[in-house]
C-alpha cells in the first residue's frame, strides 16, 4: 500500500545511454500502464536528445505525470551558461501552476558548487520576472519560488499544489553525499538567509 508519501519518477534518458525509456510519452505510457499513484514522470531538460516535439508541448501534454524537473543547459552545464531559452517551459509550468520541485542536475563542476548553485539561483530569479503568471501582479507574490515542495499543510487539505508564500533570500549550502568529493558533488541545500 502507497502509504510513505514516496513518489518514483521515470526519467527518460537518450537512447545512446539507455534503450529503456527514451522519451517522456514513454515514461507516461507506464506510468499510465501501473496506475499507482507512486508512479509518476519528470521531465529532465539535459535527456531530451530522443524527444521530436518542442519540449513546452511535451511538459503541457504530459504535465499530469510530471512530479519532478531537472535543469541544465543542453551540454550538462548549469543554466545561463549557454544559449538555450528555458522560457518557453517554464511559461507552461507557471501556467498549469506546477509547485513541485525544479533541481539543478549539472555533468561540469569545474566553477564549483557555490558558484553553481548562486548563479543558477540568479539566472532563475530573471527567468521567473520574465515568466507572465496566470494570476494577477499582486498575487504573483504568494506564487512559490521554482524549487520549492508543496507545503504539507496544503497536502493534509488534498491540494499538493498550493501556493507558498514566497521566500525571499535563499543562500546556497553544499551538501555532501556518501563517497563525493567537493569537485563533483551536485547537492545543494538552499535555505531561507
Amino acid at each position: 500500500m502507497y502509504t510513505r508519501g514516496a513518489t518514483i519518477a521515470l526519467e527518460a534518458l537518450a537512447s545512446k545511454d539507455t534503450d529503456v525509456i527514451n522519451t517522456v510519452r514513454e515514461a507516461v505510457r507506464i506510468v499510465d500502464e501501473l496506475q499507482h499513484p507512486a508512479i509518476q514522470s519528470m521531465f529532465d531538460f539535459h535527456n531530451t536528445a530522443d524527444e521530436t516535439e518542442p519540449f513546452d508541448r511535451i511538459v503541457r501534454t504530459h504535465f499530469r505525470a510530471i512530479r519532478h524537473v531537472h535543469v541544465n543547459e543542453m551540454d550538462g552545464r548549469y543554466p545561463g551558461t549557454g544559449t538555450f531559452d528555458f522560457r518557453p517551459v517554464f511559461q507552461v509550468l507557471a501556467d498549469l501552476r506546477y509547485a513541485g520541485w525544479v533541481s539543478l542536475e549539472v555533468f561540469d563542476f569545474k566553477p564549483g558548487p557555490v558558484e553553481i548553485a548562486r548563479a543558477s539561483m540568479d539566472y532563475f530569479v530573471k527567468l521567473e520576472e520574465q515568466i507572465a503568471f496566470p494570476m494577477t501582479r499582486s498575487k504573483r507574490s504568494e506564487l512559490v519560488t521554482w524549487g520549492s515542495a508543496p507545503h504539507p499543510g496544503s497536502v493534509a487539505r488534498g491540494d499538493p499544489y498550493a501556493p507558498l508564500p514566497r521566500r525571499r533570500a535563499v543562500r546556497a549550502q553544499p551538501v555532501m553525499r556518501l563517497g563525493a568529493s567537493p569537485e563533483t558533488s551536485t547537492q545543494f541545500s538552499l535555505r531561507a538567509a
